[in-house]
C-alpha cells in the first residue's frame, strides 16, 4: 500500500535574510566574534550568505554588518590590552629531582600571548588602517621651514646645469681612479 506524500519540514540553514537573524549576527560580531564561529552554529546561515548579504547595497543588513566590524575591531583592540596586562600564567611551579618547588618562567604561554597580540595588532592595521595603521607623512618645505622656491629656467640654462653636473661627476671619477690603492 502505498504512503501517502507528506509535506516534510525543511531542514537545512536559513539562506533568506530576516531582521531578526541580522541584528543576532551584528550584535555577536560587535562583540569581537568572528563571523566563522558565528556561523558554525546550526540556527546560523552559511558565512558565504552573510557575505552576500553584507555587499548587498540595497539591503539594510549591509551597513548594520559594517558596523558591527568596526565595533568587534575596536573590541579586538580592548582585548589586545587584556590580553598583555595578564601576567597570570607567565610563571609556574616546577617541582625538581630533589623533590624542591620553584618558580620558572612559562616562556610556551608568554610566546602565545605575544602571537595573539601580535596577530590582533596586524590584522587591525589591515582592517582598520585609518586608526591603527602607521601614519606616514612626506613634508616638504624650503629654508627655515618656509615655502620651497622655484624658479624658471630655459632650456639653454637647464642643459649648461646638466653639462656642469656631468662634467664635475667626470672629474671625480678621474680624481678617484688616480689615487694610490691601499
Amino acid at each position: 500500500m502505498p504512503t501517502p506524500k507528506t509535506k516534510r519540514k525543511k531542514t537545512g540553514r536559513p539562506s533568506v535574510f530576516t531582521a531578526a537573524l541580522g541584528k543576532e549576527i551584528c550584535d555577536r560580531l560587535a562583540t569581537g566574534e568572528s563571523l566563522r564561529s558565528i556561523c558554525r552554529d546550526a540556527h546560523m546561515p552559511d558565512e558565504k550568505a552573510v557575505r552576500r548579504w553584507s555587499l548587498q547595497a540595497d539591503n539594510p543588513f549591509a551597513e548594520q554588518y559594517a558596523k558591527a566590524r568596526e565595533m568587534g575591531f575596536l573590541s579586538m583592540a580592548e582585548e589586545m590590552l587584556e590580553i598583555a596586562d595578564d601576567g597570570s600564567n607567565d610563571y609556574m611551579v616546577r617541582e625538581g629531582k630533589d623533590g624542591e618547588t620553584s618558580w620558572q618562567l612559562n616562556g610556551e604561554h608568554i610566546q602565545r600571548s605575544r602571537l595573539r597580540v601580535d596577530s590582533r595588532k596586524w590584522m587591525l592595521t589591515k582592517m582598520l588602517p585609518r586608526v591603527f595603521g602607521e601614519k606616514v607623512v612626506n613634508e616638504h618645505s624650503g629654508p627655515d621651514g618656509g615655502p620651497i622656491q622655484t624658479e624658471a629656467t630655459d632650456s639653454l640654462e637647464s642643459a649648461r646645469r646638466v653639462a656642469f653636473l656631468l662634467g664635475t661627476a667626470v672629474a671625480k671619477a678621474k680624481a678617484k681612479s688616480n689615487e694610490p690603492s691601499e
